[in-house]
This record gives C-alpha cells, sequence and structure tokens, in this order.
C-alpha cells in the first residue's frame, strides 16, 4: 500500500484549511493523525503513513459539505471488515481468536515475518500475524532481530477489529442482542447520561458467555465487550486506556465531529470473581480514587459535560454502576 506521508497530508489539508480558523486546522490535522496515520512497514524507517484512500475520503467529504463526514470510511474501505472475518477462518480458528483478543485487550501481538508462504508447511501464528500485517490490520511497533512486535495501526482499523469482535462472540456464542437496540440504548446514555441501559448488554452477553461455561472472565475482556458494543454506534471517537500524563482511563467515549452530544464519558472498570465479593467496596473506592486523580489532570478538565461512572462486575452482573462527581 502506497502511503501519505504527514507533509504530504498537511498539504493536502492546506487546500480546504481556509474554511477554518487557526484552532480547527489543528484540530483536523489531529484528527486526521489518530483516525488515519500509524502505518510503518520497514523496521528501518521512522516515518508513518497514512492511509491515503481514507485521507482523500475525508477531504473529499469535507470539501464538499464543508463538515466532518458521518462515518469516518468510505464503503471500499468498510470491505476490509470482510477482509478480516474471511482471515480470522483461516487456519486454526481458536488460535486466530486467542490473537484477536490480544489485539482487542492490548493492541499488540509478537512474531516472526514470514517473507514467503507455502500450502505444503503447516500454517502457523507467525504466518496468520504476517498476513495481518501485509493487508495493513497490523503494522511494525518495533524489531528485535527476527522477532517483531506489531500492533493496530489506528482508529478506523481498531473499529474494524472492535465491530468484528462483536460480531464474531455473536455468531459464536448466539449473543442475543439487535445492532439497532444497542444504538439506541448508546444514543439514550449520550442524550440523558443513561448508562444502566448500556450496561445491561455487557451483563447480557457475560450471562451467555458464562453459561457455556467456557472462558475465565477478566477486566480486559469486559472492557473489549464495552468497547466493541459501543463501535456500532458512530457516536463517539472511543478511547480504550489512552494515556494521559502516565495514567489511562479505562474507558472514554469523546466527542467525534460532526456529533456533540450532550455528554461525554470517564469509565472506570473493575471485575471481580464471584468468590471475591468481599472486595466490592474495596474495588469501588479504588475506582473513585482514580476517577478522582484524573479529573485532575488539565486534558481531562478542558472536556466539556464530561460524566464519570464506576462500574463493578462481580462475575457477570454489574454490581456497582455509580457516577461519580
Amino acid at each position: 500500500m502506497m502511503g501519505f506521508t504527514e507533509t504530504e497530508v498537511k498539504q493536502l489539508q492546506s487546500v480546504i484549511a481556509h474554511k477554518l480558523n487557526k484552532k480547527e486546522n489543528k484540530q483536523m490535522l489531529n484528527n486526521l493523525r489518530k483516525w488515519y496515520d500509524g502505518y510503518l512497514f520497514s523496521e528501518t524507517v521512522a516515518t508513518h503513513l497514512y492511509n491515503p484512500d481514507m485521507v482523500l475520503y475525508f477531504l473529499k467529504e469535507f470539501a464538499y459539505d464543508n463538515e466532518y463526514p458521518d462515518t469516518l470510511i468510505d464503503t471500499n474501505i468498510a470491505s476490509d471488515y470482510g477482509k478480516i472475518r474471511r482471515l480470522f477462518n483461516l487456519g486454526t480458528i481458536e488460535r486466530n481468536n486467542i490473537i484477536l483478543e490480544e489485539l482487542i485487550e492490548t493492541g499488540v501481538v509478537e512474531g516472526l515475518l514470514t517473507k514467503q508462504f507455502s500450502f505444503e508447511k503447516e500454517f502457523t501464528d507467525d504466518d496468520f500475524i504476517s498476513l495481518l500485517f501485509y493487508l495493513g490490520f497490523v503494522t511494525i511497533k518495533e524489531a528485535d532481530i527476527s522477532l517483531f512486535k506489531f500492533y493496530v495501526p489506528n482508529y478506523v482499523i481498531k473499529g474494524l477489529y472492535w465491530e468484528f469482535f462483536i460480531a464474531a462472540n455473536k455468531e459464536r456464542y448466539q449473543l442475543e442482542f439487535e445492532t439497532v437496540d444497542v444504538r439506541k440504548k448508546l444514543k439514550e446514555m449520550a442524550q440523558y447520561n443513561k448508562v444502566a441501559p448500556f450496561v445491561s448488554l455487557i451483563e447480557k452477553a457475560l450471562e451467555t458467555l458464562s453459561n457455556r461455561d467456557f472462558m475465565s472472565f477478566d477486566e480486559k475482556y469486559i472492557k473489549a465487550l464495552f468497547v466493541g458494543f459501543a463501535s456500532l454506534s458512530n457516536l463517539y471517537f472511543i478511547k480504550s486506556e489512552p494515556e494521559i500524563e502516565q495514567k489511562y482511563p479505562d474507558i472514554m467515549f469523546l466527542y467525534r465531529p460532526p456529533f456533540f452530544q450532550n455528554y461525554q464519558f470517564l469509565f472506570e472498570l473493575k471485575y471481580l470473581k464471584k468468590s471475591e465479593r468481599n472486595k466490592l467496596e474495596q474495588k469501588r473506592k479504588e475506582a473513585k480514587n482514580q476517577i478522582k486523580g484524573y479529573l485532575d489532570f488539565d486534558e481531562v478538565k478542558e472536556l466539556e459535560h464530561l460524566k464519570s461512572w464506576v462500574i463493578v462486575f462481580v462475575g457477570d452482573k454489574a454490581e456497582v454502576v455509580e457516577e461519580c462527581d
């Protein structure tokens, strides 16, 4: 894939910069960077590349309507969702699902880069990760001799993974939800600060998975379900463990132009096994103290109409769903 450098994107963006003030122009460049940048195809270079199809789509839509497009990618790029589905059906599906969960939960996987594929050899983890790399679904983070760390290059690709994660779980484990209902609950939260209906989607999914007795739940998996469901709507820019002054709120739902809902959100999620229920109050206080620390950060103070919530799951139930002032 040929990509645009940062300089080239700035030059393209300057064509429509006259429609924006200085602050808006800077914000647009920041958005383009986190949405479409991040590709690195050689361990010997440092220049990251933007996805050119995505950049041109965005600039064309903005130039035509004089505002951000409702969706971040056009239908041609969205078809990559089908490529992801086909890739994750190659070889050992259980193995592929472990890699998927690793990408969802940490954003990073390790492996050797396969230079040449052969039908005569076993299809390995490294082969699968290499295919993801060659198709642009992961890119190089760093390299140590022949071992690579790959990561998800940008927000748009992250969103494809989140959406696929939820769809794959729905299919494999017969999760009962309709996308239109998920979007309705997220909109209700965005407009009225009603979090419980959205949390109930997570509870219902966990109950279904728990009944099948196939998985040891942990906090990361619950976060993955949380952002996965949220990705089915385009109302927010979803940040999962963003770095703020070396500390990490679990999940944030932030304004994404052209949508400016009534509220933005910061969530701190905790998880306890049923046998650990006696630690519930301790976890609740721990989460509230963490949120208190986040709210003191200048970057967070600048967020308008921000609502903060502590959610503590015990097993498959959210025992604490509490707003923090």
